[in-house]
């Protein structure tokens, strides 16, 4: 499963793990703290392995598996009294928003 999807697994790794308080107080927290450090790039292809493993249409209890055991996350979104496929889609909309996104940097306008 960590193969198959790399950026997915960054994310979760570096952003998401057991100690995940320490990035921030909560999903959309921690989701910027990531965008700030990453690139759009990188964000959108998160995006899409978090589109493309919703695709798969697990059941909740299998894509719990993944996440807490495969993927190694800390973070558990029933915590929060909502799914993990709900979670999963906040995140990958939040990250394809940031990725449309332009932004006055004074000297001009790019794409974040």
């Amino acid at each position: 499963m960590k193969t198959q999807y790399p950026a997915l697994l960054a994310l979760i790794g570096a952003y998401f793990h057991q100690d995940w308080e320490i990035e921030g107080r909560g999903t959309d927290e921690i989701v910027d703290v990531y965008l700030r450090e990453n690139e759009t790039g990188t964000a959108l292809a998160a995006a899409g392995e978090i589109e493309r493993l919703l695709s798969a249409q697990m059941t909740e209890a299998d894509l719990r598996d993944v996440l807490l055991d495969q993927l190694g996350s800390g973070y558990d979104a029933y915590g929060e009294e909502i799914s993990m496929s709900e979670w999963l889609a906040h995140i990958s909309q939040r990250l394809r928003q940031a990725g449309s996104i332009e932004i006055d940097d004074g000297g001009g306008k790019w794409n974040r």
